[in-house]
């Protein structure tokens, strides 16, 4: 929960950055205060880039530690490394492209599987989390616009 809401511009889907790396999205606001749903939270899907590649796949919690998520559905024959970084795509409508989202921590390779298992190491650390920002990228309000609302 934030101290700041409505009355201070604060709006629902609006970026939560601490420095340059991603720590949620706005979810709710009233005049004071804004609900924040952290990187950390199972419902959560965020786009991620891998810079070496220019592969994008899907970053998710998995529920257990505040340090790791799980990079999904990137392809087992494009190379990556153990430190390689992970940055926000322009695929997303939240977050602007290049804010850091964690490292390659693990990697295993699930026989017959057509994508690797990939652990990431956070580069928000929310057992220290404190002070965050609060953004919103340009253009986002026409690119949600155009966004379908009626898709399950």
């Amino acid at each position: 929960l934030l101290d700041r809401g409505s009355l201070h511009g604060i709006q629902p889907r609006m970026a939560v950055l601490q420095g340059n790396k991603i720590a949620g999205q706005v979810q709710a606001v009233s005049e004071h205060f804004a609900r924040v749903v952290p990187l950390i939270h199972t419902k959560m899907r965020t786009s991620a880039l891998h810079p070496k590649s220019q592969t994008v796949a899907s970053l998710v919690w998995d529920g257990f530690s505040a340090r790791y998520a799980e990079l999904l559905d990137f392809p087992i024959h494009i190379p990556i490394k153990i430190g390689d970084s992970l940055v926000s795509s322009s695929y997303s409508a939240v977050y602007p492209p290049g804010l850091r989202l964690g490292r390659v921590d693990r990697i295993e390779v699930i026989p017959g599987a057509v994508t690797y298992k990939i652990r990431v190491v956070l580069a928000t650390d929310y057992h220290r989390l404190d002070h965050v920002q609060v953004i919103r990228p340009a253009l986002q309000g026409e690119r949600e616009k155009l966004m379908p609302q009626d898709l399950p």
